[in-house]
């Protein structure tokens, strides 16, 4: 007899121990929240005939991965007793290992009669494949060409034989089970299931069920182009009930190709839509109510509509379908671009509720397309008429133009400035976007608001007509702007109708802007430059070598540069190379310059 545990340093005393218990017996010690598992395998079943050391770490492999001990003994016979403790969540996960790695695979066989080898497979093989992934064996079902009814089965011996019951359990439940198969031209499909299917509804409580192969609703499509257009009906069911349906199919088939005749009709393709309706629901409405079926080409584009039904069926359904028809309509309005937020709104809201109405408008180039009810439609068409005849006489539009560079600030911060304009005009004000590079800026409104909105706008050109640029060294900006933008201030409030523009700090450009009037530019223009001319004669600059043995005093002299800085009004930077990268190191902290 042999033991194997989950503890390998107590294996001595767990033998002695298991020398006194009984094959597959508990162990002694079992924890509340824990559950044990007790099973057999055969000699037969063994996958191998010693139990050696590898299989020791089998057994270990699998207490690691699923938290749980395992003991296993051997009889006199060679049957394997297993017991695992541990979670009870675990223990199914633990058992499955073990068998996978101790017990060999088996072979089973069932017999199953061949017409219904099919439905055991299911559609595209979904049922076989549904209890191989439960029961996790392989099943081989005979093909159609073979004489016979046996199916194999592969797995361990539990796994195989719980496959066998579920393949017995659909034999079953299919033996007293018929199939039949009915096809019929798909143009007489409403007639067999009814417009939305109450005759299927009404099979399945007979006890059969029947389902289409391509049941899409008729068209003539194919017909015109040639081709065979068919449904066929599967019914499976109890046997009485899946003749009397097959019966009652065949029959109705039958009978409508006797008493049906049919109409072609010519209708606008662009209105066949109205006809057919969301997923067809319009022809099967007008199938209810007067029992004769629409087919359009759905696939072409042919305007031809056939009715098919019994001949004095046909003049009814031919006013209903001209009704239908006509329910909806698409039609547009033609006017300039500019026009159509006076006529719909930005947001289509304007003066007529269009969805109220059902209609669907939208603007599309020079034109106003609308989708809706022809009456509606119609109205909307004269009110936008009157409404344009008297845009036209109220509303014009022009063009102002100025330069692209002035065009920020007319927008303002936010657009704060253009929408202060449009609120004091009543214009409406359109400035082009950068990427256009434009210079026309758009006026739209009555003739006083325009003239007030381009007065407003010629008065932002003019202030801000004049642009000059100064290149003056960045190393000097600061000490144009002054400690905490002083000296900067007084400028402006020398010239308050100007605008100064610095580089940003870091960049490369020494260029200052100056925008505004002409005569102030000119005027800015020159006492910068001549605050530039004595910021550079009075910053004159010097460079002295220091040699290499005297850099090591530099720290100690920090205190008498500081003073030499003040005293003299200088500024003083001292850079020392850097022995790893042969790069310059500034060794001081940089003064603000100052002028004499």
């Amino acid at each position: 007899m042999l033991n194997t545990s989950m503890q390998p340093n107590n294996q001595q005393h767990q033998q002695q121990q298991q020398q006194h218990r009984r094959p597959g017996a508990m162990p002694n010690s079992i924890v509340g929240s824990e559950r044990c598992c007790t099973f057999k395998i055969a000699p037969e079943e063994r996958r191998y005939r010693d139990f050696e050391m590898e299989q020791s770490r089998i057994l270990k492999e699998i207490m690691q991965k699923t938290n749980t001990k395992i003991e296993v003994t051997t009889t006199k016979d060679g049957a394997l007793n297993f017991c695992i403790i541990g979670k009870e969540a675990m223990l199914p996960q633990a058992k499955n290992l073990v068998l996978q790695d101790f017990q060999t695979s088996v072979t089973l066989t069932v017999s199953v009669p061949k017409s219904i080898h099919g439905r055991l497979l299911g559609p595209k093989g979904a049922r076989l494949a549904t209890i191989q992934d439960e029961t996790q064996t392989k099943i081989a079902i005979p093909r159609k060409d073979e004489d016979s009814d046996i199916i194999k089965i592969v797995g361990l011996k539990g796994n195989a034989e719980m496959a066998v019951r579920s393949i017995e359990k659909y034999a079953r439940e299919f033996a007293g089970k018929a199939v039949e198969k009915v096809t019929i031209e798909r143009i007489y499909l409403l007639f067999i299931t009814g417009p939305f299917n109450e005759n299927l509804k009404r099979w399945e409580e007979m006890g059969a069920k029947v389902s289409t192969s391509g049941g899409l609703l008729p068209s003539n499509s194919d017909r015109e182009s040639g081709h065979a257009d068919e449904v066929t009906f599967s019914i499976v069911g109890e046997t009485n009930a899946v003749q009397q349906v097959k019966d009652e199919i065949i029959h109705t088939y039958e009978d409508k190709k006797k008493k049906c005749t049919f109409v072609n009709i010519e209708v606008k393709k662009a209105q066949h839509k109205y006809i057919l309706g969301p997923g067809g629901q319009n022809l099967r409405q007008l199938f209810a109510k007067t029992g004769v079926s629409v087919e359009l080409p759905h696939e072409s584009e042919s305007e031809t509509i056939t009715l098919r039904g019994e001949r004095s069926k046909i003049g009814p359904a031919l006013s209903e379908l001209y009704n239908q028809a006509h329910s909806e309509t698409d039609d547009t309005f033609e006017c300039e671009t500019w026009l159509h937020k006076y006529l719909i709104g930005a947001k289509k809201t304007n003066f007529l509720d269009f969805k109220a109405l059902g209609v669907d408008v939208k603007s599309v180039d020079d034109k106003i397309k609308l989708h809706g009810p022809p009456t509606e439609i119609e109205n909307i068409k004269d009110i936008f008429e009157n409404e344009l005849q008297t845009l036209t006489k109220t509303i014009i539009r022009k063009d102002v133009r100025v330069e692209p560079r002035i065009h920020g600030f007319i927008i303002g911060r936010a657009g704060a400035t253009v929408d202060l304009i449009r609120e004091e005009s009543g214009a409406y004000i359109m400035v082009p976007k950068n990427e256009e590079a434009s210079e026309l800026i758009t006026l739209e409104g009555t003739s006083e608001a325009v003239a007030i909105a381009e007065e407003k706008i010629n008065a932002i050109a003019k202030k801000y007509e004049a642009s000059r640029k100064l290149v003056i060294d960045q190393q000097l900006h600061g000490s144009i702007i002054g400690r905490g933008g002083e000296k900067i201030r007084s400028i402006r409030e020398k010239f308050s109708q100007v605008i100064f523009t610095f580089p940003d700090q870091g960049s490369k450009h020494n260029e200052i802007t100056i925008v505004g009037p002409t005569d102030e530019v000119e005027l800015c223009y020159r006492y910068l430059d001549d605050l530039h001319q004595q910021l550079q004669e009075n910053n004159h600059q010097v460079q002295v070598p220091i040699r290499k043995d005297v850099i090591k005093y530099l720290p100690d002299a920090q205190a008498a540069i500081r003073r030499i800085k003040v005293d003299h009004r200088v500024k003083i930077d001292i850079f020392i190379p850097d022995e790893q990268s042969g790069k310059k190191k500034d060794t001081t902290t940089t003064t603000t310059n100052t002028t004499t």
